[in-house]
C-alpha cells in the first residue's frame, strides 16, 4: 500500500510522462476508441448520439487494503483512489502509454491548439457537452468555477493552497468553456493547478449547499461526508449501492452517465476486500475476484507467488513513480521527551548504518543485480527502466559527512564506522530507543523492519516496531492517523509521486505539516516528517515557477541533495505497479500510476 501526496484526482493519476515545458508542448494524442470505453466516439473525443449500452454481468476487483472512506475530494490513500475511479472522473487522465488524455475535457490544452496563451498565463479548457452529475444535473463551466471558490475557502484547507491558488480568476464565457487566468506561469498547471469540480447546488440528507462556504463545510469540514451511498455528487460510470466497512463496496450503473461511453457496461461492480496479500492472491488464482493490484499493494517480493498462478490470469508488471521509504519525525520532542531524530547527526548515523542493499535483497528475496537496479537514494526515480525528469544522477549513495561523499556501501565497513563516530558526537552516543510505525498485514514490511532492527542495534539503537491497521495509518487527522499526528518516530510506507516533481512539495515544504495546523481538513498537509528547511521551501517554489528546464533542474537538485544529506527520509527502493486480471473481464489495462487498472474502469466489460 502506498500513500499518495496530492489532493487532486488528476495528480493521483499521473503516470510515466513528462511535458518538459508546457508552453512548448505539441499536440497531444486524444483518447481513441477502446482506450476508455467501447462506445462510439466523435472526432473531438465526445460521445456521439448512440444507443444506451445494456449493462450486464458482474465484475469484482480487490485489494488487501480497505479505503477509509470514498470521498474523492479528500483522497490520501491509493486504495481510495483505486475504488473512487468507479464514481468519479476528472478533466484529464494519463493512459497506459503515458499520454495525457482528455476525460471530461474535449482536448488537452496546448500552445498549438490555442489552449495555452499569453506565455502560459491563460489556460482555456473546453468541457464535453454530455457530462452529468448523479442527480441528472448537467456539468458545465459553472461547476469548475464553483469548485475553485470551494477550493479557495479556508474551511477546505484551503485545498487550492500551492496548486490552484495560482489561478487569479476563472472566466466562463459560455456553458462549456473555462478560462483560467493565472497569476504567473506554472509549468505543472494541468497536473496540479486544476481546481476541484463541484456542483453549485446540492441537496441530500448528508449535506446540502448553495454557497461555496457551505459546500466546503460539507465536503472538507465534515468527516461523515463519506460518499458511502448514492446520495452524493458523483459523475463516474457507477454509483455506490452498498458499503460494508472492511468487507465490500457494491456499485450499480450511474443512470446519467454519457461521457466516455453511452452508459455503464457492467450491471454490478464489486470491490471485495481481502485481509492480507496471501488471501488476495489466492482469490485471484481461484477466480473469486477478477482484478487485483491497483492499490499498490504488490511488490517485487510477490512476483514468484503471482507467477505460480500466471495461467489463471494476465499478470502485468510496469515501472512506476512509487518507492518504499522511511520518514523520520523531526519534532523536537516525542511523548514528552527530547526526540533524538531532531538531531542531524543522529539521522545521518542511522542512514549510514542501514544496509540498504541487504534490506532490499532480504525483504524482496531478489538478486543483487535486481536490487541494484531498483535501490533508491532520492525520491526522484532513477532506474534503468524509468528516470524521472530532473533526477540528480550524481546521487548514487547516502551522504557521509565524515568522508564528504555519497556512498552506496552503507551498513558495514568504513561507512558503519563513520555512523558510530557521528552518533558519538551527539548526546545519544550510548544508544536510545525508537518507535517505528508501519501498516499491518504486509509481510514485506515485517521483513524490512526486521533488517532495520538488526542494523541499528549495531549503534545501540533499539527499535520497537508497531503495526497499525491501514485504515487508520493511511487515513487522516480525524481518524487518528499516526502519520498526520506525528505519533511515530520512524514511519515505513510507500510514497507515490509523479513525473513532474512539483507534487512532492506537499511532503517536504514546511507549510504542509498537519499537526502544526489549527484546521486539519486539508488533505494537502502530508509533510509527516515535519521538515522545516528554508532551502527546500525556496527551491520547490522556484522550481514550480521556472519555465527553463535548466533552472528547474538546478532547483530540484537542491531538494534532492537536502533530503539525502539532511537524512529527512531514507528512500529504500522503487516499486513497480503489479496487477492481475482474469479472462472473465475485458479491457482491463494496467497503468504506471499506483491506481493501476482502474484508470479505465469505464471500459471494463464482462467477457462471458
Amino acid at each position: 500500500m502506498s500513500r499518495s501526496s496530492s489532493w487532486a484526482r488528476t495528480a493521483l493519476r499521473i503516470c510515466v510522462v513528462f511535458f518538459a515545458i508546457v508552453l512548448t508542448l505539441a499536440q497531444i494524442p486524444r483518447a481513441s476508441s477502446g482506450v476508455f470505453a467501447a462506445g462510439t466516439h466523435a472526432r473531438a473525443g465526445v460521445v456521439s448520439h448512440c444507443k444506451t449500452i445494456k449493462s450486464q454481468g458482474v465484475v469484482k476487483f480487490s485489494d488487501w487494503q480497505f479505503p477509509a472512506n470514498l470521498n474523492p475530494y479528500t483522497i490520501s490513500a491509493l486504495v481510495q483512489a483505486y475504488v473512487d475511479n468507479a464514481i468519479s472522473e476528472t478533466l484529464f487522465v494519463y493512459d497506459s502509454k503515458a499520454r495525457l488524455q482528455p476525460q471530461m475535457a474535449t482536448v488537452v490544452p496546448t500552445v498549438k491548439n490555442g489552449g495555452i496563451r499569453d506565455n502560459g498565463k491563460t489556460i482555456v479548457i473546453h468541457l464535453r457537452k454530455n457530462l452529468f452529475w448523479s442527480n441528472g444535473a448537467t456539468i458545465t463551466s459553472a461547476d469548475v468555477k464553483f469548485g475553485f471558490q470551494v477550493g479557495s475557502d479556508k474551511v477546505s484547507g484551503p485545498v487550492c493552497s500551492g496548486s490552484c491558488d495560482v489561478i487569479a480568476r476563472v472566466d466562463t464565457p459560455d456553458k462549456y468553456t473555462v478560462i483560467f487566468q493565472l497569476k504567473r506561469p506554472y509549468v505543472p498547471v494541468l497536473a496540479y493547478g486544476i481546481p476541484p469540480i463541484i456542483p453549485p447546488k446540492w441537496k441530500s440528507s448528508e449535506g446540502s449547499w448553495s454557497t461555496p462556504h457551505a459546500a466546503a463545510q460539507s465536503i472538507y469540514g465534515n468527516a461523515a461526508y463519506n460518499f458511502e451511498n448514492s446520495d452524493y455528487p458523483t459523475n463516474g460510470p457507477y454509483r455506490v449501492t452498498l458499503f460494508v466497512k472492511d468487507d465490500r463496496v457494491t456499485f450499480a450503473p450511474m443512470k446519467y452517465y454519457r461521457n466516455l461511453s453511452c452508459g455503464s457496461n457492467l450491471k454490478t461492480l464489486i470491490f471485495a476486500f481481502y485481509s492480507d496479500k496471501a488471501a488476495l492472491i489466492a482469490a485471484a488464482a481461484t477466480g473469486n475476484t477478477d482484478v487485483t493490484g491497483g492499490g499498490g499493494g504488490y511488490t517485487q517480493a510477490d512476483m514468484p507467488v503471482l507467477q505460480q498462478h500466471a495461467g489463471n490470469y494476465k499478470l502485468s508488471n510496469v515501472a512506476s513513480f512509487s518507492q518504499e521509504h522511511f520518514e523520520f519525525n523531526l519534532d523536537p520532542t516525542y511523548k514528552g521527551k527530547a526526540n533524538p531524530l531532531s538531531n542531524l547527526k543522529v539521522r545521518q548515523a542511522l542512514a549510514l548504518a542501514l544496509d540498504k542493499m541487504g534490506l532490499v535483497r532480504s525483504a524482496l528475496a531478489t538478486s543483487a543485480a535486481t536490487a541494484k537496479s531498483i535501490i533508491a537514494w532520492s525520491p526522484w526515480v532513477n532506474t534503468p527502466q524509468l528516470v524521472q525528469p530532473y533526477a540528480d544522477k550524481s546521487i548514487r549513495g547516502q551522504w557521509d559527512p565524515i568522508a564528504k561523499k555519497y556512498t552506496a556501501a552503507t551498513g558495514s565497513g568504513k561507512t558503519l564506522q563513520d555512523a558510530k563516530k557521528l552518533l558519538n558526537q551527539t548526546p545519544y552516543k550510548g544508544g536510545f530507543s525508537l518507535d517505528l510505525y508501519t501498516s499491518a498485514g504486509n509481510s514485506v514490511r515485517v521483513a524490512e523492519a526486521g533488517v532495520v532492527q538488526s542494523n541499528w542495534k549495531q549503534l545501540g539503537v533499539n527499535v520497537s516496531t508497531n503495526f497499525s491497521p491501514a485504515s487508520k495509518f493511511f487515513s487522516d487527522w480525524a481518524t487518528g492517523s499516526e502519520l498526520n499526528h506525528g505519533a511515530f518516530q520512524v514511519a515505513l510506507f510507500g510514497f507515490t509521486g509523479s513525473p513532474d516533481p512539483d507534487q512532492i512539495k506537499y511532503n517536504v515544504v514546511s507549510k504542509y505539516i498537519d499537526r502544526e495546523k489549527q484546521d486539519h481538513s486539508s488533505p494537502l498537509n502530508v509533510n509527516y516528517a515535519a521538515i522545516h528547511d528554508t532551502a527546500i521551501d525556496k527551491a520547490m517554489a522556484a522550481g514550480g515557477a521556472a519555465i527553463s528546464s535548466k533552472a528547474r533542474a538546478q532547483q530540484y537538485a537542491i531538494v534532492q541533495q537536502r533530503i539525502n544529506q539532511q537524512a529527512y527520509w531514507i528512500p529504500l527502493y522503487f516499486r513497480p505497479n503489479i496487477a492481475t486480471a482474469d479472462s472473465k473481464v475485458k479491457n482491463v489495462v494496467n497503468n504506471p500510476t499506483q491506481i493501476g487498472p482502474t484508470w479505465n474502469i469505464t471500459a471494463w466489460q464482462r467477457a462471458s
